[in-house]
């Protein structure tokens, strides 16, 4: 008997593991395949004041920091900008610095846009 309660234990323990919030599950996809529908997820889910090891968590290591507590997280889509005949990429912009540009430890603006240099 004990046995039997062990092994149904430790079944439902694994199937509850497997099971991921769509949050978490969006951080995955994204992380792996950098993909435009988890970016777009997590920006959803994204408030004013999220600590930044919370987003860094979700994300990872951003692609592009053009100054310090700027950064970009672009996406594997690729889009055609005609007037400026070129190619952009949807990607996510996150921002932690204040108004007087002091950078923070928590999320001030963020964004959902396209992006390319």
């Amino acid at each position: 008997m004990f046995k039997l309660v062990n092994i149904m234990l430790v079944s439902l323990l694994t199937a509850c593991s497997v099971f991921l919030s769509p949050l978490e599950e969006a951080s995955a996809k994204y992380k792996n395949n950098r993909d435009y529908e988890s970016l777009q997820i997590i920006h959803e889910h994204l408030a004013f004041g999220i600590e930044r090891k919370a987003i860094e968590n979700l994300l990872g290591e951003p692609d592009y920091s053009p100054t310090d507590g700027l950064y970009y997280y672009s996406s594997s889509q690729r889009v055609f900008i005609e007037n400026q005949n070129r190619y952009t990429s949807p990607g996510l912009i996150v921002d932690y610095r204040d108004k007087k540009g002091v950078t923070t430890e928590t999320l001030r603006k963020f964004q959902l846009r396209n992006i390319g240099e």
